[in-house]
């Protein structure tokens, strides 16, 4: 039992350490949405390390692509002044889009990559504030769950 918890204790560090060191990557800047200089509506950062890694199939990326893109839409749909319902929905839909093919691509590795995405897309403070705005402007909205297909998962690569 005592090696049990001393395993799980050595990796939940290990885990904590890997994450400290790849949040130092990112930005941290004070703005809200970050930067992106080429405005496909992904942080540059978010999008260069999920380019880089090697482990990731073109189809993997794409979709963890798509899900930094729902987090930043989430972010702006509760922030900027022009901000509307629909921005809101077109955030919301993206993120269940998102979630349908994390959850047929990862398969067992789903929460762990939602949660590496998660905890390294909101990085910040203000991200974190502006991230909870948008969970609780959604709460009592009723949204039909999105189920996509493997070829549906692999268009989000042609966008």
């Amino acid at each position: 039992m005592k090696f049990i918890l001393a395993a799980a204790l050595l990796l939940t560090t290990a885990c904590l350490s890997f994450l400290a060191k790849e949040r130092q990557a990112f930005d941290e800047n004070e703005t809200l949405l970050g930067i992106d200089l080429n405005q496909n509506g992904v942080r540059d950062d978010v999008e260069s390390l999920i380019k880089a890694d090697q482990t990731l199939s073109a189809t993997g990326k794409a979709i963890l692509m798509a899900g930094a893109k729902a987090y930043q839409m989430a972010l702006k749909s509760t922030t900027t002044q022009t901000a509307s319902d629909s921005d809101n929905d077109k955030a919301s839909n993206l993120m269940m889009s998102f979630i349908s093919c994390l959850s047929l691509h990862y398969k067992d590795d789903r929460r762990l990559a939602l949660s590496k995405l998660k905890t390294l897309h909101l990085n910040t403070e203000k991200r974190v504030n502006a991230y909870l705005a948008y969970n609780q402007s959604r709460n009592g909205t009723i949204q039909n769950a999105s189920t996509k297909t493997p070829e549906q998962c692999q268009a989000f690569s042609d966008t």
